[in-house]
């Protein structure tokens, strides 16, 4: 990708870290059915593999070393209760809190224990909803802004990094300005997505081919592609409430 920051390419992993079919309407918003799984989960971890090659008619990974991993965590809703994201030997972990079934924040703790930032969600009715980070001093450093189509997934990202003047809570500038729309099959299953810089004028297309499924239709092995370009192999491990 051109021009971006750390945080944005562990952005755009968590949010095309999956590829699968939705085979349920869903009439509320979760986060299982977002990513486009289907069934009882408890949790979910990824690999991301950028070393592959094509061999024999398949897509091979050629360096085992994985050097972005998340591990997600579910509650019987299929709503987050904690990820872990490590990126290049950098770890951190986001716990989340509830109001009764609803999602409303996340706590972001680093490797070493310390909180270093919040999350805050907001919800306009079922079309949409908004995720904003905090720094440690109150200091919003991002916001995404969710529309939902009428399965309650995900149509498009607004996501805006801010930076601040020396006086707390006055803005400065936009930092980044980046737009992501998503395309589904008629199942409902993510199978391409732009992300579009704002503040550059450049996009990125990314399309997702699943390599192999799990025993409940699952993808666990996905081939990204970066405009037309094959990039990556992402390998899921499932585990399930029940087997």
């Amino acid at each position: 990708m051109r021009h971006i920051s750390s945080r944005f390419k562990v952005f755009v992993y968590l949010f095309l870290s999956s590829l699968g079919s939705c085979h349920s309407k869903a009439q509320v918003y979760n986060d299982l059915n977002d990513l486009g799984y289907h069934g009882k989960i408890k949790s979910i971890s990824t690999k991301t593999y950028y070393m592959i090659a094509h061999v024999q008619n398949k897509w091979e990974i050629t360096d085992t070393t994985s050097y972005l991993s998340i591990y997600k965590f579910f509650n019987e809703d299929g709503n987050f209760t904690k990820r872990i994201v490590i990126a290049n030997g950098n770890r951190d972990q986001y716990s989340y809190d509830y109001s009764g079934h609803e999602k409303i924040g996340w706590t972001k703790i680093d490797n070493d224990g310390n909180v270093i930032g919040k999350g805050k969600f907001t919800y306009k009715e079922k079309i949409s909803f908004t995720e904003s980070e905090y720094d440690t001093s109150g200091a919003k450093k991002f916001e995404s802004i969710y529309t939902l189509n009428d399965m309650q997934r995900t149509k498009t990202i607004e996501d805006i990094g801010y930076a601040y003047r020396s006086h707390p809570g006055e803005m400065e500038t936009r930092l980044t300005y980046h737009a992501f729309t998503v395309f589904q099959d008629k199942d409902g299953g993510l199978y391409k997505v732009t992300t579009e810089d704002k503040l550059r004028n450049t996009t990125d297309e990314y399309e997702f081919e699943i390599i192999e499924r799990d025993k409940f239709d699952n993808p666990i092995v996905i081939l990204v592609k970066q405009n037309g370009r094959p990039k990556e192999i992402r390998k899921s491990t499932i585990d399930y409430l029940v087997k």
